[in-house]
């Protein structure tokens, strides 16, 4: 993944994520973290800056152009800054990356959010000026020194509720016969399989 976007292989990278916000507001900032980490930073292709300053800047057109998705990105990086949110806290905590976080103001789960995230996730919060600023170093430094997260949920949860279906439909298995959980009835002229109601 870093090959395929040009990012370098043998230095910690810090992805800043934060979606419809955007990254407007740190095109300016004076990072003093560049020891610790080289910063990655995406927009659509119409918004990237003409003056990139020291971050590695990728249009996301060329993300999905090569046959990856956003996601792909967050596991290629070893920390996202970001404000937190359902997604991109299940895509770190999936991925092992962690996360510097700063306040995403009024949001009504943020207080339980923040409160759960380090039994999941290695995070370290950010004061929002801090955040603005680019003073990442002490925070980033402190980051990357944790240990792993006590827990590490499953994530192949698409694979459980997909098995579960078939037992509870009575899955033929490919073989084009039904066990006793699928029936023929009168009503529909006995031509089509009726599942029990789940």
């Amino acid at each position: 993944m870093r090959r395929a976007l040009s990012l370098p292989a043998d230095k910690p990278l810090a992805l800043a994520s934060f979606g419809g916000y955007g990254v407007d507001g740190l095109t300016a900032a004076h990072f003093d973290c560049l020891d610790l980490v080289d910063l990655v930073m995406t927009e659509p292709a119409a918004r990237m800056p003409s003056f990139r300053g020291p971050a590695h800047w990728i249009a996301e057109e060329d993300i999905y152009a090569r046959g990856l998705a956003y996601v792909d990105l967050v596991a290629a990086v070893d920390v996202v800054v970001t404000k937190p949110g359902y997604g991109i806290i299940a895509d770190c905590v999936a991925n092992h990356t962690a996360m510097l976080y700063t306040s995403r103001g009024r949001f009504v789960e943020y207080d339980v959010m923040v409160r759960e995230m380090p039994r999941f996730l290695r995070c370290e919060y950010i004061e929002l000026d801090q955040f603005l600023a680019g003073h990442w170093r002490d925070p980033l430094l402190r980051l990357l020194n944790q240990s792993p997260p006590p827990e590490q949920p499953r994530t192949d949860g698409a694979d459980v509720v997909a098995q579960l279906i078939s037992d509870r439909l009575g899955g033929d298995g490919g073989d084009g016969v039904h066990n006793e959980g699928t029936k023929l009835t009168e009503t529909n002229g006995g031509n089509a399989p009726v599942h029990p109601p789940l």
